[in-house]
């Protein structure tokens, strides 16, 4: 549920410092998260068959890293791509991280290939590669169909709906034949939902509460933020565009506590807000794809 401020990196860069403090993620504490875990299990599957190490995760707008700390090192290469330098140097120093180097696209796209290349086989401790890029998630061209995983943590959300569907789009476009895309996003449901118990609570609206856009699904906030919420619909429509069929989604709820913290109201004996969580698949080459 984190604010895009008109997709302007330099607001990111102010956050870098302080990003776990202003931002709501779905890394925070208290948050009933199931990526992680769930992760850690597909990785623990792909070494077991000996592909960890000729597999590539590419890794879109991963904020100070938290999702790149899931998967960084356990693979044959992980590419961190996200458009803030501010963001990329605090993920840069983090210790939980392997030995991150930085990149450009088509020099983390050539190294993912090679990576693609190799034969099956264990992957030695510290052997998995760690690239960060900076670059824009509308342009992606050289990393199409380069990646066996595909994360987007809150991160396919431009100021606009053009926006985030070329963000989406592009996303979806870097999965490779058989690979995945995981996503999450914030929900449109969940504002509708939290505006009907505003509304029957009679109680005055929340300051710290924008509003979404009904044509877009775009919410700005009071100080001209701007963030796309997605339907789950609109998220399946989207994954078709892109060639991929849903094979999961879950919602992410999120503690009143830390809604609260938001400026947006405290329901606690209501359903909490959530965000989508969304697996993507693209079929193997030479199969059709089914729908959800």
């Amino acid at each position: 549920m984190a604010l895009d401020d008109t997709a302007d990196p330099r607001y990111w860069d102010a956050l870098a410092d302080c990003y776990l403090e202003q931002v709501l993620t779905p890394f925070d504490r208290g948050v009933d998260f199931s990526l992680p875990a769930r992760l850690d299990l597909h990785l623990r599957q792909l070494e077991r068959a000996g592909l960890a190490r000729r597999s590539v995760a590419l890794d879109l707008g991963f904020g100070c890293g938290d999702s790149l700390a899931c998967h960084g090192g356990r693979l044959g290469l992980s590419i961190g791509l996200d458009f803030s330098p501010g963001m990329i140097a605090a993920a840069s120093a983090r210790p939980d991280l392997s030995a991150p180097r930085r990149s450009t696209q088509p020099a983390a796209a050539e190294r993912a290939r090679a990576i693609r290349r190799r034969r099956r086989g264990p992957l030695p401790p510290g052997e998995g590669e760690l690239l960060l890029v900076r670059g824009d998630m509308r342009r992606l061209q050289p990393l199409h169909a380069g990646a066996d995983l595909v994360l987007a943590i809150n991160s396919l959300t431009g100021g606009s709906l053009d926006y985030a569907r070329t963000m989406f789009s592009q996303a979806g476009a870097c999965v490779a034949p058989g690979g995945q895309l995981w996503a999450v996003f914030p929900a449109r449901e969940a504002m509708r939902h939290l505006e009907d118990l505003i509304a029957r609570s009679g109680r005055p609206r929340p300051r710290g509460l924008g509003q979404v856009e009904d044509h877009s699904g775009v919410y700005v906030d009071g100080s001209g933020g701007r963030q796309k919420f997605w339907g789950a619909e609109e998220i399946d429509e989207a994954l078709a565009a892109a060639g991929l069929r849903r094979v999961h989604r879950e919602r992410v709820p999120y503690p009143w506590r830390l809604v609260a913290e938001s400026g947006w109201g405290h329901f606690p004996r209501a359903r909490r807000l959530w965000d989508w969580f969304v697996i993507g698949e693209r079929a193997p080459a030479g199969r059709a794809m089914l729908g959800p």
